[in-house]
């Protein structure tokens, strides 16, 4: 079976499935990086939002029609779940006041989300976009989100200074920094228990650090709160480079001699062709943080 009958064929089971109390939809999807995604929305009559279910990696277990039955019924019980564990609603979106508390910023690819960026509201940083989100809540394993683009921002009826102002001063409070050593992970990982992280390296060790928040999503966005990469490197006595890990995370090594650039930016390079998957990248770029003048650069 072809891909593009797999997407027709799920979509049609999917709906003989659930029942004309419902209705289902096929979306053509560009998410981060400008990655390809195709999903569903299953809505019940009368509803006008659900999360969307993607497909692409249930392509890859399509083994045979019985598996193809067996696929249907896990997407079928994927929107049972998000049903019984989202407390979002519609109604409560259009409320600013309602949502303002809920807004954060992610970091994305400048040059590699171009016709993403052309519905959100952005701000540049470095070779990056600040965009912002609303975090709806936790569905199993997963987080919640909602982009924010222009059409909502207007039907919230706010300019897009107070919304990224908003966004900012909220994510220290909703999603807190966490910033680690290789080794406390390391430890952690081991033990099974949290350690605490400490920022003493030893000479002749190339020291890393890895900076996120404590849910691990949309972490790298961590860099731009107030006072966490400042605060470090002063901890540290160090100028810092910054590793974009993915965006869920990036890396921090003090500037010392014996660390070049270019070597850190091939690294990076590679690890991202190797290992991450494309939505996942950040950038291939290698940053560096100036600690008496507070700045970031390329």
């Amino acid at each position: 079976m072809t891909y593009e009958n797999f997407l027709a064929v799920i979509t049609q089971r999917v709906q003989e499935e659930m029942g004309q109390e419902y209705q289902v939809l096929l979306h053509h999807v560009l998410k981060n990086n400008a990655t390809p995604m195709d999903g569903i929305s299953i809505l019940k009559i009368g509803e006008k939002a659900s999360p969307t279910i993607y497909l692409n990696e249930f392509y890859k277990e399509l083994l045979d029609e019985e598996n193809l039955n067996g696929i249907v019924h896990k997407i079928k019980r994927i929107y049972e779940t998000h049903c019984s564990q989202m407390e979002f609603q519609v109604e409560e979106f259009k409320d600013y006041q309602k949502m303002k508390g809920k807004l954060a910023v992610r970091l994305v690819n400048y040059m590699e989300n171009q016709e993403m960026l052309k519905e959100l509201p952005f701000r540049r940083f470095l070779d990056l976009a600040m965009i912002c989100y609303v975090l709806v809540g936790n569905v199993g394993n997963n987080t919640a989100s909602i982009l924010v683009r222009q059409e909502y921002r207007k039907i919230w009826k706010v300019s897009e200074e107070e919304l990224f102002s908003q966004a900012i001063k909220n994510m220290p409070e909703i999603l807190q920094p966490e910033l680690k050593s290789i080794n406390t992970l390391i430890q952690e990982a081991l033990s099974g228990e949290e350690a605490a992280s400490e920022y003493e390296y030893q000479n002749g060790e190339i020291p890393m650090y890895v900076l996120t928040n404590t849910m691990h999503f949309y972490g790298a966005a961590a860099l731009i709160y107030p006072g966490v990469v400042s605060e470090f490197a002063e901890s540290l006595g160090e100028d810092l480079y910054i590793l974009p890990s993915s965006i869920h995370e990036v890396i921090l090594i003090p500037r010392v001699s014996d660390l070049e650039k270019h070597v850190l930016e091939q690294m990076v390079q590679e690890v991202n062709q190797e290992e991450v998957e494309q939505e996942e990248q950040l950038s291939d770029h290698v940053y560096c943080y100036w600690r008496e003048s507070g700045e970031f650069t390329l």
